[in-house]
């Protein structure tokens, strides 16, 4: 017979045969052979693709994992598990944006992160502060430096108490039973602008003699007034109510911050963070600060603001955001 569709009666031979065969083997045919149905099993492999296109929705997914508006679009844009990747891949874009450049891509631990020190805590939207590099931020802060006005220390020894120090070169700060030193340091901070983010403040002063083994020095706010020239162990100054309400010192009951240190040298910086002090001293009253050594550790020396070397003596570093 000539190549071509089947004589009809051959057709219907042919049928006959194709259903005693489904019968026999249990497998429906078409009556036509062009339009015969494949086994199950291969529309079932079909099936399987068709959850492959599901997966487009994983990437949709794996965008919201990602954590950013902007990674959902780009993985919908995609398809099954490339779709996934790619939100994936922006949302990790988003967990890094509180870089010191673009603090406020990131939002909340992404500002945390973004809070360093040496940008004073850029990062927009972090709420740290973890300590200092927190606050509000920016990029670009105005550095102001504040010499010290006034500074002495108190000596607890026997037969020193009632002398003053006012004008030595020197700063003493000791913890030795019976002999303990107290160090006094007032600025004037009249001209400190208010209304602005304080980033940063710093009280530093130097060491002029060098330290061997560990200490612990401790700064706290003075809680009343005290004169450089006057103040001793038991007065604060002269005049009435002239006497401290404690000998040593009337400050705050918790120190500003302490420093621990395993041997200082000559001429390295001792360094006290104090912003949240001068934070709030604006616009209280004001008395400086006072330096105490934890119990039994031996004398510290530090320059005073009679120091001939002028960048040794006590200075406070206040960063602002413009």
């Amino acid at each position: 017979m000539p190549p071509g569709r089947p004589h009809s009666a051959v057709r219907r031979s042919f049928a006959r045969h194709e259903w005693a065969l489904a019968a026999a083997f249990g497998v429906a045919c078409s009556v036509f052979p062009d339009q015969a149905v494949l086994p199950s099993g291969t529309g079932g492999s079909t099936g399987t693709g068709g959850s492959t296109g599901t997966g487009g929705s994983t990437g949709t997914g794996g965008t919201g994992l990602g954590g950013t508006g902007a990674g959902g679009s780009a993985g919908a844009g995609l398809g099954g598990e490339d779709g996934g990747f790619a939100g994936s891949s922006a949302g990790a874009g988003g967990a890094e944006g509180g870089s010191a450049n673009a603090g406020s891509a990131g939002q909340g631990d992404a500002g945390a992160t973004g809070g360093s020190p040496e940008t004073g805590g850029a990062g927009g939207s972090g709420t740290s502060s973890g300590g200092q590099g927190g606050g509000a931020g920016c990029t670009t802060p105005t550095v102001l430096r504040f010499e010290a006005t006034a500074d002495t220390y108190l000596n607890e020894e026997k037969n020193q108490q009632g002398k003053n120090y006012g004008s030595e070169t020197s700063l003493l700060v000791s913890g030795v039973t019976d002999a303990q030193a107290h160090s006094l340091v007032n600025f004037d901070l009249s001209t400190l602008p208010t209304g602005r983010a304080i980033t940063r403040a710093t009280l530093r002063l130097v060491f002029v003699a060098p330290v061997a083994g560990e200490r612990a020095l401790s700064v706290y706010r003075v809680g009343r007034a005290w004169e450089e020239d006057k103040a001793t162990w038991v007065r604060a100054t002269t005049g009435p109510a002239v006497t401290w309400t404690l000998p040593g010192g009337d400050t705050a009951l918790r120190p500003a911050d302490t420093v621990a240190l395993a041997d200082a040298v000559l001429g390295e910086h001792l360094d006290f963070n104090v912003r949240a002090d001068v934070e709030a001293l604006i616009p209280a009253d004001y008395y400086g600060w006072l330096l105490d050594a934890a119990p039994a550790d031996d004398v510290v020396q530090l320059a005073s603001r009679q120091s001939l070397f002028a960048q040794d003596r006590p200075t406070l570093i206040v960063e602002l955001c413009p």
